[in-house]
């Protein structure tokens, strides 16, 4: 049997809080000393920890707001310039967790999707993303299997997904991690289930 190493950190959706803290390194070492510093700090309870493709570290914590504030603060610290990238949102869009933890099987209308090199700015658009426009969130897709980059895929009516895209790339060009953004207003039937089943 094969190592995968294409899946995201395994995530239950039902223990993320809707406050959340994210913290992306280059190094192992170091972001697992982050960790050990966030955890150390505040009172929040670690979703998932562990390395990703191409040889990161990322870490995702919940909790109440302030304490996931703290403890961001502490992993930030003690990272130093070791981070590549980190998130911070209070008021996490339910979406989310769900679609981090694996494909959401959904309608497909039209499709959206943003493309971004770190971990922490595809979680940053996709909860903008689904914020700004009535859309369905059909994946989060975090950096094993894609050499380090992320994407979130979202569909519904063309104009809603237009707008949810522009605002999550906004978001991930705002953070200086945008790849590449795309929508298709009408997606080829064999392409479909490709991204929604």
């Amino acid at each position: 049997m094969g190592w995968r190493t294409d899946t995201n950190p395994a995530t239950d959706p039902a223990a993320v809080a809707p406050s959340i803290g994210l913290i992306e390194t280059a190094s192992v070492a170091l972001g697992i000393e982050a960790c050990d510093a966030a955890l150390k700090r505040a009172d929040v309870a670690l979703v998932f920890s562990e390395t990703v493709q191409s040889g990161k570290y990322v870490f995702l914590f919940t909790g109440p707001t302030d304490e996931v504030r703290y403890g961001l603060e502490a992993g930030m610290e003690m990272a130093g310039g070791d981070v590549l990238d980190s998130l911070f949102v209070p008021d996490l869009f339910p979406q989310v967790p769900e679609a981090i933890a694996g494909r959401r099987t959904v309608a497909a209308g039209s499709v959206g999707v943003v493309e971004t090199q770190t971990v922490a700015s595809c979680v940053a658009a996709a909860d903008v993303a689904c914020k700004s426009a009535s859309v369905e969130l059909i994946e989060v897709r975090l950096a094993n299997g894609l050499g380090g980059k992320s994407y979130v895929t979202v569909t519904g009516d063309v104009e809603d997904v237009r707008s949810a895209v522009e605002a999550g790339a906004a978001c991930a060009r705002d953070r200086g991690h945008l790849v590449a953004d795309v929508v298709i207003p009408s997606p080829h039937p064999g392409l479909v289930p490709h991204l929604t089943d």
